[in-house]
């Protein structure tokens, strides 16, 4: 996706891909914690702790990534914890 990106979130660099950035922006709030999109986010520093498969935390990102227009191809979890998405809009 093309969007506005910035230079220490104040100053409008330039027009380039930002899927990426959106991606860890859901990844990383909360419910609730976007006001133009509430619905959105999965909370992922919380979970880490949690007794939730990978199996679920990879159905909550992949929902969310739908919910903000994204199609999902894969999203994988390998054996050290490491997070790779497949998604783009």
């Amino acid at each position: 996706m093309k969007d506005l990106l910035f230079v220490n979130n104040d100053a409008v660099d330039q027009i380039g891909e930002s899927t990426q950035t959106h991606q860890k922006d859901i990844l990383i709030m909360h419910k609730g914690w976007d006001k133009f999109a509430p619905h959105l986010g999965v909370g992922i520093m919380s979970r880490i702790d949690d007794d939730e498969t990978a199996a679920e935390l990879k159905n909550e990102i992949a929902l969310n990534f739908e919910k903000d227009g994204m199609t999902v191809e894969d999203i994988v979890i390998d054996e050290s914890g490491k997070l790779f998405t497949y998604a783009s809009y």
